[in-house]
């Protein structure tokens, strides 16, 4: 936001769309507008949608970049059926206008396409889940092993040992102790 502030000198946009263009490099990012108050398209990184009004894009919601306005606090959507999350930056700096400083007021638009992102986050959830299936089941095969060597061993024993007393060998003993 600072950056983009110290790029407007009284109403001079001239360096405003290379930045954007800059800011977009980001593959995921559909476009950055920069929207004055009245809904018209000052600057735009991709593209031809500068001097177009916000009506004709398509994921613009000018209630929410109103409410980014009025708050002046960013405001952030998301569309779980593009995938697509919206950014809405309110934008104030002062500026000149037929000799009045004014402050004037704007909306920063950021298309961020999601999709991508979160088709790696759920590769990655999966990978993990497998992971910690794999440490799960080895450590029940191993609490299965120890508890055979501790336990079952022992129950196996004392039932060979009640076979041969109840087949008459009074001398069977056994060693178990603990």
């Amino acid at each position: 936001q600072d950056k983009i502030r110290s790029l407007i000198h009284d109403e001079q946009y001239s360096q405003i769309p290379v930045e954007l263009q800059i800011f977009s490099l980001y593959p995921d990012i559909d476009y950055i507008l920069l929207i004055n108050k009245s809904g018209a398209v000052l600057a735009a990184s991709r593209g031809d949608q500068t001097g177009k009004n916000v009506s004709t894009i398509p994921d613009y919601d000018p209630v929410t970049a109103s409410h980014a306005l009025e708050l002046n606090s960013v405001q952030i959507q998301y569309n779980h059926i593009t995938g697509k999350l919206n950014g809405y930056m309110p934008l104030s700096y002062p500026a000149k206008h037929n000799n009045l400083h004014t402050n004037s007021e704007n909306i920063i638009f950021v298309n961020y396409d999601m999709a991508a992102s979160i088709a790696a986050a759920r590769k990655i959830i999966i990978i993990q889940g497998v992971i910690y299936l794999f440490f799960i089941m080895s450590g029940t095969a191993l609490l299965a092993v120890i508890i055979e060597l501790l336990i079952v061993r022992r129950i196996r024993h004392l039932l060979d040992l009640t076979r041969r007393l109840a087949s008459g060998d009074l001398n069977a003993r056994s060693d178990l102790h603990g």
